[in-house]
């Protein structure tokens, strides 16, 4: 961790598996994104609630198996979790992470996920 602080101003984030690409008015390269590594980020004001998860009646598959495991419901958040709610086909509905999704199909209106053992039955 670096111990020098520096005013930055947030123009675009999004979450990426188990991270978040955020882009910051004028770091517009690689080069200088690197310059950032290592530091902490504060922030002054509560982020914007995310958007829904605009994936809603797109199929999940499991992404090691190939089977259905449902269709997305919703989307919800938890802190700084956004999970998609997925109803099986008992009409059972579970919460997978967004960071779990492997692959989007916007052609086939499908996401392929990688699910840990028994995350199904936790809900």
């Amino acid at each position: 961790m670096r111990n020098h602080q520096q005013s930055l101003i947030l123009e675009h984030a999004r979450p990426y598996r188990d991270r978040w690409i955020l882009k910051f008015r004028g770091i517009d390269d690689i080069r200088q994104a690197y310059r950032l590594v290592g530091y902490q980020i504060y922030s002054r004001e509560r982020p914007p609630a995310d958007e829904p998860v605009p994936l809603a009646g797109w199929r999940v598959i499991d992404s090691e198996s190939g089977i259905l495991q449902g269709r997305v419901v919703g989307s919800e958040r938890h802190g700084q979790n956004v999970l998609i709610a997925v109803e099986d086909p008992g009409r059972r509905v579970f919460l997978v992470p967004v960071g779990l999704i492997r692959q989007k199909d916007p052609g086939r209106k499908e996401v392929r996920v990688e699910l840990p053992g028994g995350l199904t039955d936790l809900n």
